[in-house]
């Protein structure tokens, strides 16, 4: 039961993430999330048409303002 409840909250991250992205007019390309050991690395590949956001650290900072409004903290 416990793996299942780890497992949840996991996926519900994700969905937050996602709808982050998402209100950059962005398109998530790709997600993968696996498993090493006790850590959990989420790779998310994006395209993004909003003018402004050629490098990731601009994609980075965007997010970093949206995601409160989402439920996330950097």
């Amino acid at each position: 039961m416990e793996a299942n409840t780890h497992q949840f909250r996991i996926l519900c991250i994700l969905v937050r993430l996602s709808r982050a992205l998402e209100s950059l007019d962005s398109k998530i390309v790709n997600a993968n999330l696996t498993a090493i050991g006790d850590h959990f690395m989420n790779i998310i590949t994006i395209k993004t048409s909003r003018d402004g956001t050629k490098r990731p650290e601009d994609v980075g900072d965007l997010l970093a303002k949206r995601f409160s409004g989402f439920g996330l903290e950097v």
